[in-house]
């Protein structure tokens, strides 16, 4: 347990909770501190600090960086002494000397986290440790949780949390507030680790002792106080004899580094010739455009005033403002309002500012951030060449930071040295998915923190050749030659070593390259790799291991559809194999300057995912574009198929209705016939928003559109199968395709050259000065047929109507008839059955993982707003409105009351409450994924479907078994909006009467008509008092099990009625009633159901007590009933 495990005020520093503080004295040296907290025993009683005396032998400082992972120094020294006291004013004194040398824990802290050199009082010995005497460092504070629950009884570990430095006043100390100053723990170890990959700012000695630093804290290197203390003194040294105007003093080194750094990165900057902005002279013009408060312009003279103000910046704040020359050259305002904030907290700044007259340089520093953040610093800048993405960057400058640490943390993990030495006993659970959750496929695939170094889900757990069934509790594997088998443990392991093998070849292949500069060079690499493991590289866990191996050398991105949809929008046709498509995009990354995690960052915003073009044909020289253009719609013949949307439902086989249609109404072959439905299947099923449509007039492109929404049938256009488009470029003269042939003589054709698809995006991208761009106002979505809620449809029937009634009397048989009356001249219906754990995004939609297949045709999942019943049935009315006929769309709702209703419906109760007209009088806000799906389906833009309503062809039928009422009831709000029908419990009992079945045995043999003795237990159960609710109907037993004839077979009578009827009256009806309801049993059968049964196959009705029984007196022989 803990022995400091109450948090008090002074144990907590800046947020840091913690259990005790030391507050070291400055003068002790060998590491006496005061320590303030609170010590309890194992019980968790106070008790005296001194129960720690004696029994501390190891000391061991452990630090949390930023990812969580543990880092620690221990000493562990015969020597090592730790005494615990009362000082008696409150506070404790301890004293921790540790071995012959007396290192105090204020040295081993400073040495371990990289900073100066430290001392005590300045003595001439002590001031040997310090290369200037101007500032010296020495804890002064910790802040720390303690435990002693560790494997060694005489170990305590100390989590720092926080410390405080003190230390000489000077005016380089910028960072300290009077002598102190606080230290991040987890940020400092986060740049360390950070600087570690940006070494090549440094000559080899200075990168040697970053990397050290870096080790320990990975865990790949030992701390030792001598080495890390030797190290931070030669950081010193090497940093101010080879950087003086950045490093000056004693310092902390981290700072100074991150300096050089971010100075060497602007000079880059500034040196790239395609990178560099006039950026004063972009501000002059934008300040002379700038109208003032009252809308005046600023003279010139002002301007002038603040331009030379900006100017004069440099010679007078020259070290705040470092390691930039002038404050034009910075163009991040983030950089920019850090910079003006030293230069406003400088101690000459007020007077300077006033020498200037009107306070302009106060004025130009505001109007300059103003600037940075109001313009767009792409003016000029070909979209998505290299200087934009450098450009684009400026938005990602945490990225790396970031992404490095997570690659360090896999890297610490999952190294190839780490697998390469893995036991027998470790290996199958560290590396393969199913027997635990920290294997390396499971990082690679579903660990959150890793999924932005690119998806490789998709597909079943045989991609890896090897994974662990928990289900079949068994190794599963696809390797070899022996397909998709079991293997036993021993085989597991022999395969996981081979598969283990190879993935640690392929790495070191890769780490014997550097860097690689040309496709050509990825190449060879891929040369080397396919002579090593040629039946892995194409492995998409293989490709990502490599990337979080050797980011610089690999992007991530795995996957064909990906890599083919960036190369292309870069203007750079693919390889055909997968490795080389990755050096593309890698040689690009090279080319921009940046980190492959930024530019996908970059390429996720600024593209997006993978889309799809369809070449599709406008008629005759183009004779229907014009009407496609003004009404922002692309449309296919075949008008005699009808609307598609009835091929497409649920249980439907559109290939074969919409083929024997096509051979039938046109005398297609068989194979036309199945050419021409993968044109029109594409045309119905191509997803809204990630479809180009391509109009074409034979080989000439005249426009290029996105489809926006979901398919729709207008009879009276001749092109009548439609789909919303919204035009992005239309081309005045004609534009041909690199490969004209693809697609040709085709109706709707999906594109897949290569070469044809970069050419496409350079025309969107605007890389063609002839094509026209189509403005939002051109692209209001035209009222092809506009959405009518009010459809002029007429019925006698209700909107919303709720048929209920006991048990059985018939409510599903009546709402089918008439559902069959009610569209008999044409709609659809939809039917659903609620439960108590049917939902709102059930009934009304929400996203939900979905199968799809991935580039390779393998299985996959992704994620899609997927519609309920309600929004079903929602869209096909809304659909069929554009229409001048309009039919009805009933929603069937079976046990409605089993469900909490009003949750269920959510806000789609207020739309019950229709007008004269039968539309929703109240309309509601519909959520951002409901409008984004109606804007797919039906057409638009999604801001269009902000309020919705139900109209006047959607109908809301429902059933209710009123003996539910109790489990879920209705409020009185939600039952006023329906129109209610009662059944009562014989108003249906025509089409059973006659029905007449033999039951029983010997003596107990009778004739029994079922509606009779429907009627005898119900009587008998209002005896008890049983509410009508609770009674039988008429088809209790449903219709089906009861035959055209007069006669029921007994068997199927005898199964059902002790499955149904039985168990109803046993567990509901007559639950109190039992012994009395089934008199005729045996004493001890009558609380029992399944001796009731047995008892009922020989009794009969005799089972039930006399008042049932004594109706059925005719005896019938054994022979009569053969």
């Amino acid at each position: 347990m803990s022995y400091f495990n109450e948090i008090s005020d002074y144990a907590t520093y800046s947020g840091h909770e913690a259990d005790f503080h030391f507050s070291y004295n400055a003068n002790s040296g060998g590491g006496q501190a005061f320590l303030g907290g609170r010590f309890y025993d194992e019980n968790g009683h106070l008790t005296s600090p001194e129960t720690l005396n004696g029994r501390i032998v190891a000391f061991k400082y452990l630090f949390r960086t930023e990812n969580g992972e543990e880092v620690s120094v221990v000493i562990d020294d015969e020597k090592a002494k730790y005494e615990v006291k009362p000082r008696g004013n409150g506070s404790t004194s301890m004293k921790l000397g540790i071995g012959t040398d007396r290192v105090s824990p204020s040295k081993v802290v400073s040495a371990f986290m990289m900073l100066p050199p430290t001392c005590g009082v300045k003595t001439p010995s002590n001031l040997q440790l310090s290369i200037l005497s101007a500032n010296n460092y020495w804890l002064q504070s910790m802040w720390l949780e303690c435990s002693t629950e560790t494997e060694t009884p005489t170990e305590a570990i100390f989590i720092v949390k926080d410390c405080v430095f003190g230390g000489g006043v000077s005016k380089e100390t910028t960072d300290r507030a009077g002598r102190y100053f606080k230290l991040d723990i987890e940020k400092r170890i986060a740049d360390i680790i950070a600087l570690s990959h940006k070494t090549d700012a440094f000559r080899e000695e200075i990168a040697m002792a970053i990397k050290l630093f870096a080790d320990i804290y990975l865990g790949h290197r030992a701390f030792n106080y001598e080495e890390c203390n030797q190290a931070t003194k030669s950081l010193m040294e090497l940093l101010a004899q080879d950087f003086p105007d950045v490093y000056s003093g004693i310092t902390d080194p981290l700072s100074a580094m991150h300096d050089i750094v971010i100075k060497q990165s602007h000079e880059n900057t500034v040196d790239a010739e395609d990178t560099s902005v006039d950026n004063e002279a972009a501000f002059k013009d934008w300040l002379a455009r700038l109208p003032k408060a009252n809308g005046e312009l600023y003279s010139e003279n002002t301007r002038n005033q603040y331009i030379s103000a900006l100017k004069s910046v440099a010679n007078q704040f020259a070290d705040t403002i470092g390691p930039f020359t002038s404050v034009f050259e910075i163009a991040d305002v983030e950089t920019f309002k850090k910079v003006a904030s030293a230069i406003k907290g400088h101690a000459t700044y007020e007077e300077f500012n006033r020498s200037r007259g009107n306070g302009s340089l106060s004025a130009g520093l505001d109007l300059y951030r103003r600037f940075l953040e109001e313009r767009n610093p792409n003016d000029g800048v070909e979209y998505l060449s290299p200087a934009w993405f450098r450009l684009a960057a400026e938005k990602y400058v945490q990225v790396d930071t970031e992404s490095n640490a997570l690659y360090q943390q896999f890297q610490s993990l999952y190294a190839p040295e780490k697998l390469r030495t893995l036991s027998d006993d470790d290996l199958l659970g560290y590396i393969f998915l199913g027997v635990n959750d920290r294997s390396l496929c499971n990082a690679l695939e579903f660990d959150a923190q890793y999924t932005q170094f690119g998806s490789i889900a998709g597909g079943t757990a045989y991609k890896y050749n090897l994974f662990y069934s928990r289900n079949e509790e068994t190794w599963k594997t696809s390797f070899g030659e022996g397909g998709q088998r079991s293997v036993s443990q021993e085989e597991a392991l022999e395969i996981g070593k081979q598969i283990r093998d190879a993935l640690v070849a392929g790495a070191d292949v890769i780490a014997n390259h550097e860097t690689l500069a040309t496709v050509n060079d990825y190449n060879a690499l891929l040369n080397e790799l396919n002579a090593v493991i040629p039946q892995y590289i194409t492995k998409m866990w293989f490709l990502k291991y490599y990337h979080m191996m050797f980011p610089h050398i690999l992007p991530n991105f795995y996957n064909e559809a990906w890599q083919k949809h960036i190369l292309c929008n870069l203007n750079i046709v693919p390889s055909d194999a997968q490795f080389i498509r990755m050096g593309q995009i890698n040689a690009f990354v090279n080319e921009c300057g940046i980190s492959n995690i930024v530019f996908s960052k970059i390429i996720f915003d600024s593209i997006g995912s993978p889309k799809t073009f369809y070449r599709i044909g406008t008629g005759d020289n183009g004779i229907y574009f014009g009407e496609w253009r003004q009404n922002n719609y692309i449309a296919i013949g075949w008008n005699e198929l009808g609307d598609l949307s009835a091929a497409y439902q649920e249980d439907a086989d559109s290939k074969a209705i919409i083929t024997d249609a096509l051979k039938s109404q046109w005398n297609y072959d068989n194979r036309l016939a199945s050419r021409k439905y993968g044109e029109i299947n594409s045309f119905y099923s191509a997803a809204a928003d990630t479809t180009y449509a391509v109009a074409m007039a034979g080989q000439k492109i005249l426009a290029i559109g996105l489809v926006t929404g979901g398919y729709f049938f207008d009879e009276e256009k001749e092109y009548g199968h439609c789909r919303p488009v919204r035009w992005l470029k239309v081309f005045e003269e004609g534009k041909t395709l690199p490969f004209e042939g693809e697609g040709k003589l085709t109706t709707f054709y999906e594109l897949k050259n290569s070469e044809n698809i970069c050419y496409l995006y350079s025309l969107l991208h605007g890389r063609d000065e002839t094509a026209v761009s189509v403005t939002e106002e051109e692209n209001v979505v035209a009222q092809i047929r506009p959405i009518s809620f009010a459809t002029g449809l007429s019925s006698d029937q209700p909107r919303n109507r709720i048929l209920f009634g006991a048990p059985g009397t018939g409510k599903s048989f009546t709402l089918n008839h008439e559902k069959d009356l009610l569209l008999a001249d044409g709609g659809e219906y939809e039917r659903v059955t609620f439960h108590p754990d049917y939902s709102y995004a059930n009934f009304v939609g929400t996203y939900k993982p979905v199968p799809c297949k991935d580039s390779d045709g393998k299985d996959a999942i992704t994620y899609s707003y997927v519609p309920g019943p309600f929004m079903r049935t929602y869209v096909k009315a809304l659909q069929n409105s554009r229409t001048d006929a309009p039919k009805p769309f009933l929603l069937v709702i079976e046990e409605i009351n089993r469900a909490n209703v009003a949750a269920v419906f959510g806000d789609v109760f207020q739309l019950l409450d229709r007008g004269d007209d039968e539309v929703s009088e109240y309309p509601i806000q519909a959520s951002e994924d409901i409008k984004k799906y109606l804007a797919e389906e039906l057409g638009g833009n999604p801001d269009d479907y902000a309020e919705i309503r139900i109209p006047d062809n959607m109908f809301i039928w429902a059933t209710m078994n009123s003996a539910d009422q109790g489990v879920f009831p209705m409020d009185t709000a939600f039952k006023r909006r329906w129109d209610f029908t009662y059944l009562g419990i014989d108003d249906s009992e025509a089409g059973i009467v006659g029905k007449k079945v033999v039951l029983g045995q010997g003596d107990y043999r009778r004739v029994v008509e079922w509606n009779a003795l429907r009627k005898a237990i119900n009587n008998e159960l209002l005896t008890y008092k049983v509410n009508e609710d609770k009674l039988m109907g008429p088809y209790f037993i449903s219709k089906k099990n009861l035959p055209e004839g007069e006669m029921i077979d007994p068997a199927v009578f005898t199964r059902i009625f002790k499955n149904k009827v039985i168990m109803y009256l046993f567990n509901d009806a007559a639950k109190q009633k039992r012994i009395t309801l089934f008199g005729g049993c045996d004493e001890k059968a009558k609380n029992q159901y399944s001796k009731i049964c047995r008892e009922f196959d020989t009794k009969g009705v005799y089972i039930f007590c006399e008042g049932i029984s004594s109706q059925f007196i005719d005896n019938v022989p054994e022979d009569d009933g053969e």
